[in-house]
């Protein structure tokens, strides 16, 4: 399971990703991410808590 977490500074948003990035939870990120970025200039990822990313 994927978690998200984002916090806004201006236009900077930072995305806090924890639990599983895979085959099931990517197109998930996706949708966050396309729905998340209107007027955002900066993003930065933090996969600190990310604990499996899949190379598929």
């Amino acid at each position: 399971m994927l978690s998200v977490n984002k916090e806004f500074d201006g236009n900077v948003m930072t995305m806090s990703l924890s639990g599983r990035l895979d085959v099931v939870s990517a197109p998930e990120l996706k949708g966050i991410l396309n729905d998340s970025l209107d007027g955002v200039e900066r993003l930065v990822l933090d996969l600190e808590e990310l604990e499996y990313t899949s190379s598929a």
